[in-house]
């Protein structure tokens, strides 16, 4: 008797949840902010301050092109900067990676690697991996004084300290041919070789440290 009875509350729950909008969050969102004032009801608590940012794809098409996977789109970082003085501003702006110079220049979607295809196939096969691929936007962090933009590439997009301007980027010296960064200033990469997953966008963080 539990089970049909939990079917029917759950069939209830779901025919009264609205998700008509959902998949509005995947359609393109091009505005961009710079300190744009934000306005609250009430009074922001003393103790908030500091930077919250956020990044993600925002940009789904370009030109005649378009993405068909929710994970692939143009990196956008959105910042609210909370001030000590109890104001705040808000800042969303695209990432100016040479991905979407690339595609500024070229009037679509440029040569990389993504989770899905692209329409219509540009024919590029293997040689994506010929690409700057420098579109990250899953996390950021602060190592140091360094803010660093991460992604599961081979690549790490450190910005300006405003979090979204962008700097440089740092990769393997093997990929230099493809991407105008700068190497790596380690030794832990083995000769040869270059993992996927080299830059750790989900790494766990030492509570210490902060590292």
């Amino acid at each position: 008797m539990f089970r049909p009875c939990l079917l029917i509350c759950l069939s209830m729950l779901a025919c009264a949840w609205d998700d008509a909008n959902f998949l509005d969050w995947f359609e393109d969102e091009l505005r961009e902010q710079v300190n744009a004032p934000l306005v609250f009801e009430g009074k922001v608590p003393s103790y908030i301050t500091g930077v919250f940012v956020q990044t993600g794809p925002a940009r789904f098409h370009f030109g005649e092109m378009k993405f068909t996977h929710m994970l692939d789109g143009y990196s956008k970082t959105n910042t609210v900067r909370f001030l000590k003085d109890g104001t705040a501003n808000f800042t969303t702006e695209f990432l100016a990676s040479e991905f979407l110079n690339e595609s500024i220049q070229g009037k679509g979607i440029s040569r990389g690697m993504f989770v899905g295809s692209v329409e219509p196939s540009p024919l590029w096969g293997p040689t994506a991996v010929a690409a700057p691929n420098d579109n990250n936007y899953i996390k950021m962090r602060k190592v140091g004084d360094q803010h660093l933009l991460l992604s599961d590439t081979m690549i790490v997009t450190e910005v300006q300290g405003d979090c979204v301007s962008f700097q440089s980027n740092l990769r393997s010296k093997l990929l230099e041919v493809f991407n105008r960064g700068l190497d790596w200033q380690d030794s832990l990469e083995p000769l040869g070789d270059l993992c996927m997953l080299g830059t750790m966008a989900h790494a766990d963080e030492d509570p210490v440290t902060g590292i």
